[in-house]
């Protein structure tokens, strides 16, 4: 049923069945299938030739890269690359895998000197190659026979994989350095060399040198594939100088470039003018989103749902307007089935806003049509919850329990709609029918380990909330019996919380399954031997100490860390940089401010930080400063950001608190602007308790407080923080 629309490739063709099962181990590999790789390669040492055992042997460095052993990957890499010899091409592979083995180790010096020796020797394969081909010429002038020799890598391509790779880790300077001399190997050429100093010099805050060096690489690179990366790169400058819009001249050359890489490059400068609140981004999108219907409808979705986004928050937006944009979403032929969910709940929003009925049974056979009939069960799914989004429970219960009816038994379309029933009797009061789904979802063996456990608390307080004898002891066995089963510390901590939160009796099943979670968490951190294995495990052991009120616990895992250990562990995913939030939070919550901005100015006075991630630190920083009453502080920081990464999500916190101190002066109309920006930041649908807030603060500013209701808790609260400016 789910249809997901991507570049299709051509079946692949191999040279020989060794190729073929050499791309069966890789996949293997890539897929996290160890064994099955290493069973299947171990059988193809013992049947190949010398060169071919260089290419078994140069996966087996993959596959230990992937597990995160770089040693053992380190010296595989050597041993191949030693019996490679200078190979024309061979030799690459293993340098760019002995590269990242030593980058991963946090030996950047010798990744350095590994680099430079590749590049030096990338420069003389190439000039050996281009004197071949003069005397390859010479020689058929006159007549002789030639043997065709085989090309290298080109050095510049070399080259700049380097740099990319130097880049990623943060180490700018040699990332620069290694561009420069591709351009130089390339004067011509060099498009993706040229990206990455555009992109070193945005994260450094030189913008003017980022637009040249970004739009000089799309020009050269004449507007291909390839230079997709520099359209966000060039518009993120552009608008932090306060340039609106792209040039011309530029959008006219892209209109002449192939459809498919037209609309993908037109998607990006949509979503990036929109991104940095530039205006023209609208017009464009509903200009391009008309060219593109017929020739990329993946593209004219992602317009379409980008101006519908924009109407749904826009002052004075109309129910018909919505409803419109929404049914030009549906005529998109290759919509996916979350995308058409979307649109036939703003269909169904605003049928019921303008208080008619929306023909809903249209709907679900449309849907029908358009995903075949075995997704009659997720169709009318879909339809009862934008029923029940509208206040239509009634309706949304009854097409729920028909939903149930048809579904098949204990899969996993079945779970969400008994959980979705589950739910929404609770809103409805009938706590006994609720305890009922969520009893058949927890006795579901199919069902996810993780939410049966949940099913059983909630059914424990489903009983509680409806005054029923039950025999809680009874639950129990089957909790404790869960925990000797459960070894995956994610599932045992998220189950604690909701132990803890739940009406159980006996307090130690949460203790007990914190305990483990904990233990197994730490495991992990401690002996992982890959950065992101110990990356996540750091990430939701100190989320789940915030939930538990445990600030020090997560101070003491920081403090545990030394700092080579913190350089092995840095990296751009935002697992990282959350943890990282969570210590500064957690020195904020025990009142140590000096320790918390220490932690933060680590990272945010490095250039190597991502820019959203130097915007959530600073942000996590301020709302700190305006705990401890140092709120003109915060707001100076909160002005900082906005003009870094307008939309980011913490950016919400930066406008709430500018829309504050602008009430502060009288100034309302500046007011609800900032106001509109955080539900710009939230998209209005927040799936957390501070954006819920965030949204709520948002929606009364918006209306004004002349008219706020001055015994709402929020608006007191508006009222209170606009105390600490005056």
């Amino acid at each position: 049923m789910k249809q997901k629309f991507k570049k299709q490739s051509a079946p692949a063709k191999f040279k020989s069945p060794f190729s073929a099962r050499l791309a069966e181990s890789r996949n293997m590999i890539q897929s996290g299938d160890f064994t099955g790789a290493f069973s299947l390669l171990n059988s193809l040492a013992s049947t190949e030739d010398a060169a071919s055992k260089q290419r078994i042997h140069a996966l087996i460095g993959d596959a230990e890269k992937k597990r995160g052993r770089f040693e053992k990957a380190l010296q595989i890499y050597q041993s191949v690359e030693g019996n490679i010899g200078d190979h024309r091409r061979d030799w690459v592979r293993p340098f760019f895998g002995k590269l990242v083995a030593l980058l991963k180790l946090a030996r950047i010096s010798d990744a350095m000197q590994l680099a430079r020796n590749a590049a030096e020797k990338a420069e003389a394969l190439e000039q050996a190659f281009r004197q071949q081909l003069t005397q390859l010429r010479s020689n058929l002038s006159s007549g002789q026979s030639v043997a065709i020799v085989k090309r290298p890598v080109r050095a510049s391509v070399v080259i700049t994989r380097i740099g990319h790779l130097f880049l990623q880790e943060g180490e700018f300077a040699f990332a620069q350095e290694m561009f420069q001399r591709a351009i130089g190997g390339n004067p011509k050429g060099g498009c993706r060399a040229r990206l990455g100093i555009a992109e070193i010099a945005l994260r450094s805050g030189e913008n003017d040198t980022a637009v040249k060096w970004a739009s000089d690489a799309i020009i050269r690179g004449k507007f291909q594939a390839k230079t997709l990366s520099g359209w966000p790169i060039l518009i993120a400058a552009n608008c932090r100088q306060g340039v609106s819009g792209v040039d011309s001249t530029m959008l006219d050359a892209l209109a002449k470039m192939p459809p498919t890489v037209r609309s993908r490059a037109s998607l990006l400068i949509v979503q990036n003018l929109r991104k940095f609140g530039d205006p023209s981004w609208r017009s464009l999108a509903e200009q391009w989103s008309r060219q593109s219907a017929a020739s990329d409808p993946i593209a004219t979705a992602e317009l379409r749902k980008l101006i519908l986004s924009s109407a749904k928050r826009k002052a004075g937006g109309t129910n018909k307007e919505i409803a419109a944009l929404a049914n030009s979403l549906l005529e998109v032929s290759k919509l996916a089935f979350h995308e058409w969910k979307s649109a036939i709940k703003e269909i169904i929003g605003a049928s019921y806003a303008e208080k008619s009925k929306p023909d809903l049974e249209s709907l679900i056979g449309a849907g029908i049509t358009r995903f075949g009939a075995d997704a009659a069960p997720q169709v009318i799914h879909g339809v009862a919850l934008a029923c029940i989004s509208a206040g239509d429970q009634e309706t949304g219960s009854a097409l729920l329990s028909r939903a149930l009816a048809v579904a098949k038994p204990d899969t996993e379309e079945w779970g969400k709609i008994t959980w979705a029933l589950a739910k929404c009797k609770t809103v409805e009061g009938d706590h006994m029918a609720a305890a009922g789904y969520y009893q058949a979802f927890n006795n579901s063996i199919n069902m996810p380990v993780q939410l049966r456990m949940f099913a059983l608390v909630e059914w424990v307080r489903c009983l509680t909330r409806a005054n029923k004898p039950f025999n809680v002891s009874a639950t129990i066995p089957q909790l404790w019996a869960a925990l000797d089963q459960i070894n995956d510390y994610n599932i045992l901590l998220d189950v604690a919380r909701q132990l803890g939160r739940a009406a159980v009796d006996d307090p130690s099943i949460a203790e007990a399954y914190r305990a483990k979670g904990e233990r197994l968490a730490l495991e992990a951190i401690n002996t992982g031997a890959h950065p992101s294995h110990a990356v996540t495990a750091l990430f939701k052991l100190a989320r789940r100490q915030n939930d538990f009120g445990e600030f020090s616990g997560t101070i003491q895992l920081w403090e545990s860390l030394s700092q080579q250990r913190r350089d092995w562990l840095w990296t751009t995913k935002s697992e990282f940089w959350e943890f990282v939030s969570l210590v500064i939070m957690a020195y904020g919550l025990e009142g140590r401010l000096d320790e918390a901005e220490k932690v933060a100015l680590a990272y945010v006075d490095d250039a190597a930080t991502p820019i959203s991630e130097w915007v959530r630190l600073h942000a996590v920083l301020a709302i700190q400063f305006v705990r401890l009453k140092r709120t003109r502080d915060a707001i100076a920081i909160f002005s900082e950001i906005i003009t870094a990464d307008p939309q980011h999500e913490m950016c919400s916190y930066a406008y709430y608190w500018l829309a504050i101190e602008s009430l502060s002066r009288g100034d309302e109309e500046t007011a609800r602007h900032y106001a509109h920006r955080i539900r710009l930041c939230l998209s209005d649908s927040a799936r957390l308790g501070w954006q819920r807030r965030l949204l709520d603060l948002a929606s009364i500013i918006s209306k004004g407080l002349e008219v706020a209701d001055k015994s709402n808790s929020l608006t007191l609260l508006i009222y209170r923080d606009m105390q600490r400016l005056l």
